[in-house]
């Protein structure tokens, strides 16, 4: 699939909320508190905000360039090339996490039992606990429109898009295979772009490469990145959209 971002339209998006909320200020003198909250939020955050975007920008750029697959990696400028696509990639998950934590100070405006220091969190339904605003959300889910979106969002997609996070921060980096290496049926013409697959394990944790299975549990590849990026920004918006309901 080809997909691309537009980080102009991106930003302009952002500003006419900005300005949108801004102009509350002289409106809505009884709420003036509250729309001065947002605003600065959104005023400050369109570093955060555009990240996912620039980096997935960049790492479609890589992807596909042949010098960065890493097949070959004969020489060091190889070595280099591939080690950038690798970074991109690492950065566009932790850019997804971080807005997702940035979207956590959004919703503390407007809801009272959430705090703004939390970060989004994670729930574990078997348990049923969890930390940050997804515990709110599953507790709320019932009740409240938008935290039941929250919980939809969580449970397929989110909760896979930010499990990389704590392991490319404090452990390691993520390998590269490709589809053929666990789907032999797969067949890929090397003059295009192979399936380049990230993994969220290194092989030497066990990982039964010829199961198809377990490796497609723990393994990304750019069209699941496509999906994280479009659904991030669609949350994005109706966070937005749900605070200026004041």
């Amino acid at each position: 699939m080809n997909y691309t971002v537009n980080l102009t339209e991106l930003t302009n998006k952002l500003a006419d909320n900005e300005k949108y909320i801004k102009a509350k200020l002289t409106e809505k003198y009884d709420s003036f508190e509250y729309y001065l909250s947002v605003y600065a939020i959104l005023n400050n955050i369109y570093p955060t905000y555009l990240a996912p975007a620039y980096h997935f920008e960049k790492y479609c750029e890589l992807h596909d360039n042949p010098y960065c697959w890493g097949i070959f990696n004969k020489n060091i400028e190889e070595k280099q090339a591939h080690s950038f696509l690798r970074i991109e990639f690492q950065d566009t998950i932790l850019s997804i996490k971080a807005l997702l934590d940035r979207i956590v100070q959004l919703v503390a405006v407007k809801y009272k039992g959430v705090s703004r220091d939390s970060t989004f969190g994670r729930y574990d339904k078997e348990a049923n606990k969890g930390k940050g605003l997804m515990t709110f959300a599953y507790h709320m889910a019932d009740r409240d429109e938008y935290m039941a979106f929250l919980v939809s969002e969580y449970e397929s997609w989110i909760s896979k898009a930010v499990m990389p996070r704590d392991k490319i921060v404090h452990y390691n980096d993520l390998p590269i295979i490709y589809k053929t290496t666990f789907d032999p049926d797969l067949y890929i013409d090397f003059h295009s772009a192979p399936i380049i697959v990230h993994l969220n394990k290194n092989l030497r944790e066990g990982i039964d490469i010829e199961n198809t299975k377990q490796v497609e549990e723990i393994a990304y590849d750019k069209e699941n990145i496509i999906e994280y990026i479009q659904r991030l920004y669609k949350l994005f918006d109706f966070t937005v959209e749900t605070i200026m309901k004041k």
